[in-house]
Protein backbone atom coordinates (compact mmCIF):
# COMPACT_ATOMS: atom_id res chain seq x y z
CA UNK A 1 0.00 0.00 0.00
CA UNK A 2 2.82 2.44 0.94
CA UNK A 3 4.49 2.19 -2.47
CA UNK A 4 1.17 2.74 -4.26
CA UNK A 5 0.53 5.84 -2.15
CA UNK A 6 3.95 7.31 -2.95
CA UNK A 7 3.42 6.73 -6.68
CA UNK A 8 0.02 8.42 -6.53
CA UNK A 9 1.52 11.45 -4.78
CA UNK A 10 4.43 11.60 -7.24
CA UNK A 11 2.11 11.43 -10.25
CA UNK A 12 -0.11 14.16 -8.89
CA UNK A 13 2.76 16.47 -8.04
CA UNK A 14 4.31 15.86 -11.44
CA UNK A 15 1.02 16.72 -13.11
CA UNK A 16 0.72 19.95 -11.13
CA UNK A 17 4.35 20.95 -11.54
CA UNK A 18 4.40 20.04 -15.25
CA UNK A 19 6.11 17.13 -16.93
CA UNK A 20 9.08 16.07 -14.84
CA UNK A 21 11.85 14.02 -16.41
CA UNK A 22 14.12 11.93 -14.21
CA UNK A 23 17.15 11.34 -16.38
CA UNK A 24 19.05 8.97 -14.13
CA UNK A 25 21.48 11.65 -13.11
CA UNK A 26 19.74 12.27 -9.80
CA UNK A 27 20.48 15.99 -9.71
CA UNK A 28 18.15 18.83 -10.51
CA UNK A 29 18.14 20.11 -14.06
CA UNK A 30 20.95 22.49 -14.77
CA UNK A 31 23.35 21.09 -12.22
CA UNK A 32 26.16 18.73 -12.88
CA UNK A 33 26.63 15.60 -10.89
CA UNK A 34 27.54 11.98 -11.00
CA UNK A 35 24.13 10.65 -10.06
CA UNK A 36 22.76 8.88 -7.05
CA UNK A 37 21.47 5.50 -6.02
CA UNK A 38 17.85 6.65 -6.45
CA UNK A 39 17.94 6.57 -10.24
CA UNK A 40 21.24 4.93 -11.19
CA UNK A 41 20.93 2.98 -14.46
CA UNK A 42 17.41 4.24 -15.19
CA UNK A 43 15.66 6.79 -17.29
CA UNK A 44 12.32 7.56 -15.70
CA UNK A 45 9.94 10.04 -17.25
CA UNK A 46 6.64 11.29 -15.90
CA UNK A 47 4.53 13.06 -18.47
CA UNK A 48 1.24 11.63 -19.74
CA UNK A 49 2.41 8.18 -18.63
CA UNK A 50 5.22 6.61 -16.65
CA UNK A 51 8.17 5.41 -18.68
CA UNK A 52 11.06 3.50 -17.08
CA UNK A 53 13.93 2.42 -19.33
CA UNK A 54 17.34 0.96 -18.51
CA UNK A 55 20.24 2.97 -19.91
CA UNK A 56 23.54 1.55 -21.19
CA UNK A 57 22.25 -2.01 -20.76
CA UNK A 58 22.67 -1.78 -17.00
CA UNK A 59 20.23 -2.85 -14.34
CA UNK A 60 17.56 -0.29 -13.64
CA UNK A 61 16.90 0.26 -9.94
CA UNK A 62 15.21 3.24 -8.37
CA UNK A 63 12.98 4.20 -5.47
CA UNK A 64 10.22 6.78 -5.49
CA UNK A 65 11.64 8.25 -2.29
CA UNK A 66 15.04 8.66 -3.95
CA UNK A 67 13.59 10.21 -7.07
CA UNK A 68 11.45 12.59 -5.04
CA UNK A 69 14.46 13.69 -2.99
CA UNK A 70 16.71 14.01 -6.03
CA UNK A 71 14.14 16.21 -7.76
CA UNK A 72 13.60 18.57 -4.85
CA UNK A 73 10.58 17.09 -3.05
CA UNK A 74 10.43 16.58 0.70
CA UNK A 75 8.38 13.95 2.51
CA UNK A 76 6.69 16.19 5.05
CA UNK A 77 4.31 19.11 4.97
CA UNK A 78 6.34 22.32 5.58
CA UNK A 79 5.81 23.99 8.98
CA UNK A 80 4.43 27.25 7.52
CA UNK A 81 1.99 25.27 5.38
CA UNK A 82 0.80 23.20 8.36
CA UNK A 83 0.41 26.36 10.45
CA UNK A 84 -1.49 28.41 7.88
CA UNK A 85 -3.35 25.80 5.83
CA UNK A 86 -3.46 22.29 7.32
CA UNK A 87 -1.23 19.39 8.28
CA UNK A 88 -1.29 15.82 7.06
CA UNK A 89 -4.14 14.90 9.40
CA UNK A 90 -5.68 11.65 8.14
CA UNK A 91 -3.45 11.39 5.08
CA UNK A 92 -0.99 8.50 4.80
CA UNK A 93 1.68 10.05 2.57
CA UNK A 94 2.80 13.53 1.53
CA UNK A 95 5.31 15.06 -0.84
CA UNK A 96 6.01 18.76 -1.15
CA UNK A 97 8.30 20.98 -3.14
CA UNK A 98 11.25 22.20 -1.07
CA UNK A 99 9.82 25.73 -1.01
CA UNK A 100 6.42 24.41 0.15
CA UNK A 101 4.43 25.97 -2.68
CA UNK A 102 3.02 22.63 -3.89
CA UNK A 103 1.92 19.92 -1.48
CA UNK A 104 0.41 16.56 -2.43
CA UNK A 105 -1.16 14.13 0.02
CA UNK A 106 -2.78 10.73 -0.41
CA UNK A 107 -4.99 8.76 1.94
CA UNK A 108 -8.25 6.92 2.31
CA UNK A 109 -11.53 8.70 1.69
CA UNK A 110 -13.51 10.38 -1.01
CA UNK A 111 -12.80 13.58 -2.91
CA UNK A 112 -16.08 15.13 -1.72
CA UNK A 113 -15.46 14.36 1.97
CA UNK A 114 -11.83 15.50 1.82
CA UNK A 115 -12.66 18.74 0.03
CA UNK A 116 -15.42 19.52 2.53
CA UNK A 117 -13.24 18.76 5.57
CA UNK A 118 -10.21 20.68 4.28
CA UNK A 119 -12.36 23.63 3.19
CA UNK A 120 -13.74 23.82 6.74
CA UNK A 121 -10.21 23.73 8.19
CA UNK A 122 -9.16 26.54 5.85
CA UNK A 123 -12.23 28.63 6.77
CA UNK A 124 -11.40 28.16 10.47
CA UNK A 125 -7.95 29.61 9.73
CA UNK A 126 -9.30 32.71 8.00
CA UNK A 127 -9.35 31.61 4.37
CA UNK A 128 -12.24 32.80 2.16
CA UNK A 129 -13.52 30.33 -0.45
CA UNK A 130 -13.78 31.35 -4.13
CA UNK A 131 -15.90 28.95 -6.21
CA UNK A 132 -14.08 27.39 -9.17
CA UNK A 133 -17.04 25.80 -10.94
CA UNK A 134 -15.36 22.37 -10.75
CA UNK A 135 -16.26 19.62 -8.32
CA UNK A 136 -13.81 19.32 -5.42
CA UNK A 137 -11.61 22.20 -6.63
CA UNK A 138 -11.52 25.66 -5.15
CA UNK A 139 -9.41 28.73 -4.60
CA UNK A 140 -9.01 30.30 -1.18
CA UNK A 141 -7.69 33.78 -0.31
CA UNK A 142 -6.83 35.71 2.84
CA UNK A 143 -5.42 39.12 3.66
CA UNK A 144 -2.36 38.27 5.75
CA UNK A 145 0.18 35.57 6.50
CA UNK A 146 2.94 33.75 4.66
CA UNK A 147 0.42 32.59 2.06
CA UNK A 148 -2.49 34.61 0.69
CA UNK A 149 -3.69 32.44 -2.19
CA UNK A 150 -4.37 28.70 -2.17
CA UNK A 151 -5.72 26.25 -4.76
CA UNK A 152 -7.16 23.02 -3.33
CA UNK A 153 -7.92 20.06 -5.59
CA UNK A 154 -9.17 16.66 -4.39
CA UNK A 155 -9.38 13.68 -6.75
CA UNK A 156 -10.13 10.02 -6.33
CA UNK A 157 -7.35 7.70 -7.44
CA UNK A 158 -8.78 4.20 -7.30
CA UNK A 159 -9.68 3.59 -3.66
CA UNK A 160 -7.64 6.58 -2.49
CA UNK A 161 -8.09 10.33 -2.40
CA UNK A 162 -5.31 12.55 -3.70
CA UNK A 163 -5.09 16.15 -2.56
CA UNK A 164 -2.93 18.73 -4.30
CA UNK A 165 -2.51 22.21 -2.89
CA UNK A 166 -0.70 25.14 -4.47
CA UNK A 167 -0.02 28.20 -2.31
CA UNK A 168 1.37 31.66 -2.89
Amino acid sequence: MRGRLMWAVAFILAAVAGAVAFDGVGDRAGSSGTGDRATRGCEVELSDALSVKPVDGSACAFSIEGIAEAKGFVREVPEAFAREAFGMGVFDEALATEDGTIVGMVGKGSAAESFSRLSSELADRGWAFVESGQAHVGTFVKGSGSYRWLLLSCSEVGELVAVVVQVR
